[in-house]
């Protein structure tokens, strides 16, 4: 992340650095198994200026910040949530591994399916925590244009990321769903979950794999983003859920009090509580 800023000066002293609110922030994607870059047409909008009126934060949302842990968040999410309580047809989907924890609350207490959809940043050359995009399980690759040109990633740099991250959401596959991928009700509405957004590039490609695979009604829920990928991300949902948009904004777990990591066996843990809570319940037409 990165802004254009006047010099740092005693009676100036530097901030945080993060995205502009209304820079040119383009998106981009992998076209199936070539690296022709498109333009994401909706996010594309979404950088012209075709957004709803930006998120603001509430006095009361301030004063919930930080988070005791990721299942408080998910219980005021949840709170957030009840029209979907018991509703055919809808599924609440985490994004793994810390999304689970929040997704997992709002399941219970919606009397909702619990799954995940895996998403996977794609790491910038010589620093794979820097996010250049993401791809997620059942959608094309997205890529953040102005990440790619600051490392200078190659074309076949990209290649072997795309690859790698795919092993991984195959690994990840077999670990939490025993190798099949995901399955939703037809026109399902699918309620997507992650402990908070920084960002938002693991986000965008679940969104989009999510459109990719003909949702219904496609609600995004988080704890906290800043203010510019919050409006970004209200433009590519049909709703969007966020209980704190803060303006300075560092890391996601600087909003926790709690933010230890979240392991693969708490992740199947959860999915196995939450299918065993609802033994009677329907099954979702489509799903298996």
């Amino acid at each position: 992340m990165g802004e254009h800023a006047a010099p740092c000066t005693a009676a100036r002293p530097c901030a945080p650095i993060r995205e502009t609110p209304n820079g040119p922030i383009p998106r981009f994607h992998i076209a199936g198994g070539s690296l022709a870059l498109q333009p994401a047409p909706r996010l594309a909008r979404a950088v012209a200026g075709d957004l709803r009126p930006p998120l603001t934060m509430t006095t009361s949302s301030r004063s919930i910040l930080p988070f005791p842990d990721r299942r408080e968040a998910g219980r005021l999410l949840a709170a957030r949530l009840g029209r979907y309580e018991g509703r055919d047809r809808t599924v609440v989907l985490g994004l793994p591994r810390g999304g689970i924890v929040p997704a997992a609350e709002i399941a219970a207490a919606l009397r909702l399916p619990l799954d995940v959809v895996i998403s996977r940043k794609l790491g910038a050359p010589g620093n794979p925590e820097l996010a250049i995009g993401a791809v997620a399980e059942g959608g094309a690759p997205y890529l953040n244009e102005e990440a790619l040109a600051s490392t200078e990633a190659s074309e076949a740099h990209l290649a072997r990321e795309v690859e790698h991250q795919r092993h991984e959401i195959a690994r990840r596959q077999a670990r939490f769903r025993d190798g099949r991928p995901l399955s939703l009700p037809e026109r399902a509405t699918a309620i997507l979950v992650d402990d908070g957004v920084a960002t938002g590039s693991t986000a965008i490609a679940a969104i989009r794999a999510l459109r990719e695979q003909g949702v219904g009604r496609l609600v995004f829920a988080i704890p906290v983003a800043p203010p510019d990928r919050a409006d970004v991300l209200r433009g590519m949902v049909d709703e969007l859920v966020v209980l704190a948009t803060p303006a300075a904004f560092w890391a996601v777990g600087e909003f926790y009090e709690d933010f230890r990591q979240v392991s693969d066996d708490e992740v199947v843990a959860l999915l196995a509580r939450a299918r065993a809570e609802r033994p009677g319940a329907p099954a979702q037409p489509g799903q298996v």
